[in-house]
């Protein structure tokens, strides 16, 4: 019987620790606001909830637009950020190459939408994540392994 509870609790143990690992375990670590002037040729986005090309530009290397009329909906392509939770919607600085307008075909119309190809992504601080445990659990510097999913 004490062999079966030992074996019991091992096992909680190390279920315990792999998922800590995993939710700690740095990925991406997240640039300030306040930074993102040293990286030149990049814009702030989003992942856009609603009928479009699924990310939404809302500022650049200066800093985020101030009104709602800068912010206009891209086409990246490259070396995405990871979609998030529908909860927790994070802000990527990318670094990218301009490629001019493009149109977006599964909209099905000839809209043109600025395209660009994602040369390398940092997450803004704070990194949010939506789940079942407190957010003081989580690191708000970095987004992690388990965060890192597409």
């Amino acid at each position: 019987m004490q062999y079966i509870l030992l074996t019991i609790l091992v096992g909680i143990v190390v279920m315990l620790v792999l998922f800590i690992i995993k939710t700690r375990t740095p990925v991406k670590y997240a640039v300030r606001l306040e930074d993102i002037h040293e990286y030149p040729n990049s814009i702030l986005v989003r992942e856009a909830f609603h009928t479009g090309t699924g990310w939404e530009k809302i500022g650049n290397e200066h800093g985020v637009y101030e009104n709602e009329q800068g912010r206009v909906d891209v086409i990246l392509q490259g070396n995405l950020p990871p979609f998030s939770d529908v909860g927790a919607v994070n802000t990527y600085l990318c670094e990218v190459k301009d490629l001019g307008p493009d149109i977006f075909p599964p909209l099905g119309d000839e809209e043109l939408f600025a395209k660009y190809e994602v040369l390398e992504w940092y997450p803004i601080y704070p990194v949010k994540r939506d789940t079942l445990l407190p957010s003081w659990f989580y690191p708000k510097d970095y987004l992690s392994v388990s965060d890192k999913k597409q």
